[in-house]
């Protein structure tokens, strides 16, 4: 007996212990099960809030881009209230909320310039401006370590632009009301119920009474049941689209709060190819462009002396040779740099890449920024003889942008710097600068001032059609300089732009002002 008992005493205490039964979020026992998410009665408000930003996202955005082929007042305030939405939603520590306001200052203002300018071209980057800096935002104030921008921005940009649809449909409860709430809009839809025959026969009355408000009322009954299955059924469509914006848009809020942003880490690789393979890789692409660079030398120069050269007929035909073949050589190189810094081999991950990897990024990003700049000056030349177009501006704008980014490629090899930071600032300070310095109106200005003054041969009206509505103060300025005929022409072409009626979710500060 007394062998026996020992045995089952010993057996009792090699096994494991019981595991305690899991009976809520509130238990002491978590282990491997899943806690159910909670909600707090703020964040079942934003919810439901949030669907109605994704329903005026995809009707005052979406619908009236597609429809009007064009945005303006609507997409501003949607925009707008979207960014005070994330601004409200977070509650960031104090460390963060320096680089919060900033940010939110920053969408706000682009959000604003959607109303401001009529180019849709720059409506449309700012929209797409303004989701990156907020979805950015969001991802940053997560974790301390995410709140200066790393070398590794492009990894975290896509963290946070996917990571909220990981918790997309796990944040559904968020979405039902609580049971007092349900009850007081229950009482509150069966109130208004009981209110409708008795306000029908007041209004009908009182329209009878009163011509001036049997028209108001028409008018209104016009707009809320004219057409109604039509305006139903989009209503409904809308609906159902903008339901998953917005339930994004409060995935995006939440998740600064959880795992999902704070779990990412990503710090860089150390690559699996030797330096020494790398950099005899790149060695014949730079070898090819030395070959170029002097079998074409005088070809190339001429751009920088402003000369024709003899085997081109045209000023346009030299712009444009080879012109899109070395911007798009120019986006290789920066490839090839990338492929090259990512794939060579280091001692462990965010180590500083071999001295023949610097070498020769170094090497590539010079003959890359000659390359950019003779592509740039022959643009520039052909703007002077031809005039400016939105194609050309904006062209030159991302040459300059392409170049600065190679410089400091071709820097960081020597200095150790955060590259990716100052390109980030860069190119907010650049696009800002695009944005909102009304680029039509420059256009416009330009063509005409030089016209004028007799530096370019011919003005084309047609041009000024392609043209948003910001260019009219400059038509206005120099219309009086010109000729009576073309004068003419030019008060016609005011005549048209201002008569030109947009829906009024789509109106600019253009539209109101001339």
């Amino acid at each position: 007996m007394d062998e026996n008992r020992n045995e089952s005493i010993e057996q009792n205490m090699m096994a494991p212990p019981p595991v305690p039964v899991y009976e809520g979020a509130g238990s002491a026992y978590t282990g491997n099960v899943d806690i159910p998410k909670t909600f707090s009665d703020r964040e079942h408000v934003l919810a439901l809030i949030s669907v109605a930003l994704g329903y005026m996202l995809i009707r005052l955005c979406g619908v009236t881009l597609l429809s009007e082929e064009a945005i303006g007042i609507g997409a501003a305030f949607t925009f707008l209230c979207i960014t005070v939405y994330c601004t409200v939603f977070s509650r960031p520590e104090k460390d963060a909320l320096t680089g919060h306001i900033i940010r939110s200052f920053i969408a706000a203002a682009f959000s604003a310039n959607i109303f401001l300018t009529g180019n849709i071209v720059i409506q449309l980057l700012s929209a797409v401006f303004v989701v990156l800096v907020l979805v950015y935002d969001r991802f940053s104030i997560s974790s301390e370590s995410f709140r200066i921008i790393r070398p590794e921005f492009l990894v975290d940009m896509l963290s946070a632009i996917f990571s909220p649809l990981i918790n997309l449909f796990g944040n559904i409860p968020a979405y039902k009301l609580r049971r007092k709430p349900g009850k007081t809009a229950g009482s509150i839809c069966l109130g208004l119920f009981i209110a409708i025959p008795s306000t029908f026969i007041v209004m009908v009355l009182l329209g009878s009474a009163d011509a001036r408000f049997g028209e108001i009322l028409s008018a209104v009954f016009d707009l809320l049941f004219g057409n109604w299955f039509t305006t139903l059924i989009n209503t409904i469509i809308y609906i159902a689209i903008g339901i998953p914006a917005g339930m994004y848009i409060f995935s995006m809020c939440r998740s600064s709060k959880e795992s999902s942003f704070t779990d990412i880490g990503y710090q860089g690789t150390k690559g699996f190819i030797s330096p020494l393979t790398c950099f005899v890789s790149v060695v014949p692409v730079c070898l090819t462009y030395l070959v170029f660079f002097f079998s074409q030398l005088s070809y190339y120069v001429s751009a920088f002396a402003a000369i024709l050269p003899e085997r081109a007929q045209t000023y346009s035909s030299y712009a444009r040779d080879g012109f899109f073949e070395l911007c798009a050589v120019a986006v290789i190189n920066l490839l090839i740099i990338m492929a090259v810094f990512l794939s060579s081999k280091r001692e462990k991950a965010g180590d500083e890449p071999h001295i023949l990897i610097k070498v020769i990024s170094a090497v590539l990003s010079v003959m890359t920024v000659i390359l950019i700049a003779t592509a740039l000056r022959k643009m520039m030349l052909y703007i002077e003889v031809y005039g400016l177009t939105q194609l050309r501006l904006y062209t030159s704008w991302f040459m300059v942008l392409l170049s600065l980014m190679f410089i400091y490629i071709a820097v960081r090899q020597m200095f150790r710097f955060n590259i990716a930071r100052a390109f980030v600032l860069t190119f907010t300070v650049m696009f800002a600068v695009l944005a909102f310095c009304r680029s039509d109106n420059i256009i416009a200005g330009y063509n005409l001032s030089r016209y004028a003054q007799g530096s370019l041969s011919e003005l084309n009206i047609s041009t000024l059609d392609t043209l948003s509505i910001d260019c009219i103060p400059a038509v206005r300025k120099y219309s009086g300089l010109l000729s009576a005929q073309d004068t003419i022409t030019l008060e016609d072409y005011i005549t048209k732009r201002t008569e030109r009626h947009f829906a009024p979710e789509a109106a600019t500060l253009g539209d109101i002002l001339y």
